[in-house]
């Protein structure tokens, strides 16, 4: 079993210390969305790669992160905000259950690789 781990700490060499985990985030979740939805991932993609996505990705990984989340925590409520806010409105508890979607497809990804 292959367990979730990524580097928090800063690089100074690195411009955004969390700019690989971003990619990891909108890549599941683009993946993730086109196999709920049926939309092609690159749909998906294109719309989770935009300026605002990987900031909102960013942010909401980041504040997640420091508030002791786990990665796959961090991870699916990155990507729902994501979602919510690039393709489709949802109320909260409806956002809920995609997050726990979302953390369950982020775990049985990383356990299979």
């Amino acid at each position: 079993m292959t367990t979730l781990t990524m580097n928090h700490q800063t690089d100074a060499t690195q411009a955004d210390p969390y700019a690989e985990m971003v990619e990891f985030i909108t890549a599941t979740t683009a993946a993730w969305w086109s196999y709920l939805t049926g939309l092609t991932p690159e749909f998906c993609g294109e719309r989770f790669t935009t300026e605002l996505a990987r900031s909102l990705a960013r942010d909401v990984y980041a504040h997640q992160v420091d508030e002791g989340a786990s990665d796959a925590d961090a991870i699916a409520a990155a990507g729902v905000v994501v979602v919510r806010n690039t393709m489709v409105a949802v109320g909260e508890e409806r956002a809920a259950q995609l997050t726990a979607e979302l953390r369950d497809h982020v775990r049985r990804s990383v356990t299979q690789v």
